[in-house]
């Protein structure tokens, strides 16, 4: 019987010359003994114990409340990981405006006083300044009064519109032969081009002349330049007048 088992390979097909290899013997011996087994039962006979016994064999079980506990931690795992994307997201927005915000800040913070500037320096002082601010660009000469009068009224204002540059150049440096009757002269720069230009003290204010900081800093709210809630905020804060 032994030598008929072990003919056959595990898989059951018969050894041909030059095929597979045939089982070891501790396998040969337990299939024998598992074979007599199958004998002894089939004639009512008691059977001996066989290693196989020992082997512990994999039961069907029921679905129980541990693995609907795993499914269920698989879904909170995966409703978690949402929560997370979600909120980076939400995050990411809100650092993006808080940027934005502070940027807006920081500019409004880095002007204040007026400066001047050269012909060669107008193209990064004014132009590629337009692209974060406005930029106003006084051109003037010392013997004119009203230039004189315009400058002392930006001393002013710049400090009160910081998040407008003022800038200002002898307007024969900027052009030479510029004529003294198109003095003073303005010029309104945003997003690296000239939004307006504004020639001879009755454009350049709001009111009659002599011009002053209040007719000044009315035009300048008319063509959008400085803040209307910024002066509204600030007139409200002022002193009353004596």
């Amino acid at each position: 019987r032994r030598a008929r088992v072990r003919a056959r390979g595990l898989g059951g097909g018969l050894v041909e010359d030059g095929g597979p290899s045939p089982p070891d013997l501790d396998d040969v011996d337990l299939m024998d003994l598992e074979l007599r087994r199958a004998i002894r039962r089939s004639r009512g006979e008691a059977a001996e114990e066989s290693p196989l016994d020992e082997i512990p064999r994999d039961e069907p079980r029921d679905r129980d409340d541990d693995d609907v506990d795993v499914d269920d931690d698989d879904d909170d795992d995966e409703l978690d990981e949402d929560d997370e994307f979600c909120d980076d997201a939400f995050l990411a927005k809100y650092r993006e405006a808080r940027i934005s915000e502070l940027k807006e800040a920081d500019a409004k913070k880095k002007h204040g006083e007026v400066i001047e500037i050269s012909r060669d320096q107008w193209q990064r002082e004014v132009n590629d300044a337009s692209e974060t601010c406005w930029v106003f660009v006084h051109l003037y000469q010392d013997h004119v009064t009203d230039c004189v009068a315009l400058g002392r009224v930006m001393d002013e204002l710049a400090p009160k519109h910081a998040a407008v540059k003022f800038v200002r150049i002898r307007a024969t440096t900027a052009v030479e032969a510029w004529p003294d009757s198109n003095l003073p002269a303005v010029y309104l720069y945003r997003d690296g081009e000239m939004k307006h230009q504004l020639v001879g003290s009755r454009q350049i204010s709001a009111g009659p002349p002599p011009f002053n900081v209040a007719s000044v800093e009315r035009k300048l709210l008319e063509l959008g330049v400085v803040d209307a809630a910024a002066v509204r905020e600030r007139d409200a804060d002022a002193p009353p007048p004596p």
